[in-house]
């Protein structure tokens, strides 16, 4: 009787218990076959209640799955990826320092800042830079960079699954994580803490900005 409380089942047994005494209480033939009779009713009875018992305990034991409410804020679009950005967050072009572009920005990243107006920002706040690789080969970690490193459980965000690790630099903790999940490679590095805010990757604002990162 999966999922019937030991209660439940108390009861149900004194219930067969107490047929099974009546049963055998009485050697007088019709006191008998009364008795047997009363065993009967009240072991169906105890199967039915068994039955309703482990139905309401199965169906009240398993909670609705909620589906989070869809991302329907603001995007930005630097002519390659989408992204989100939240309200109380800025999204910022960041510059091509290897000239590999024709502008002076490179559109394969972003930073997403909390409570960010310019890119300047990344001195003194939490932020995502997110980098999308056409060609994963292109990527290396900087693992060895980083001190304190610990290696993270997977999760899932959106459809796409993340893997990484935890570091702190200059005693400011961050995350790198990365997903190949939809063909080509994301790599999030999180500064989770910055002046006097905090994130953290389970924040709903940095699962919906992870969740619909889009190539174009």
């Amino acid at each position: 009787m999966k999922g019937v409380s030991k209660k439940a089942l108390s009861v149900i047994l004194a219930v067969c218990a107490a047929a099974m005494m009546a049963s055998c209480g009485s050697s007088d033939s019709s006191s008998s076959a009364a008795s047997k009779k009363d065993a009967s009713k009240a072991k169906d009875f105890a199967d039915s209640l068994a039955a309703t018992l482990e139905s309401s305990a199965d169906s009240s034991s398993v909670p609705e799955k909620k589906e989070p409410p869809a991302y329907d804020g603001s995007t930005y679009d630097t002519g390659v990826i989408t992204v989100a950005e939240p309200k109380g967050w800025k999204v910022c072009d960041v510059p091509d320092s290897l000239d590999k572009y024709d502008g002076d920005t490179d559109p394969n990243a972003v930073y997403v800042i909390k409570g960010g107006e310019s890119s300047d920002d990344v001195l003194h706040k939490p932020y995502l830079w997110i980098v999308h690789y056409d060609n994963p080969g292109k990527w290396s970690s900087s693992k060895a960079f980083y001190d304190n490193v610990k290696d993270l459980d997977p999760v899932t965000i959106g459809t796409r699954e993340w893997t990484g690790f935890s570091f702190s630099s200059l005693d400011t903790p961050g995350l790198t994580i990365k997903t190949d999940s939809d063909g080509d490679l994301w790599v999030c590095n999180m500064v989770c803490e910055n002046g006097d805010d905090k994130i953290s990757l389970e924040d709903k604002d940095v699962q919906d900005i992870l969740a619909t990162l889009k190539v174009n």
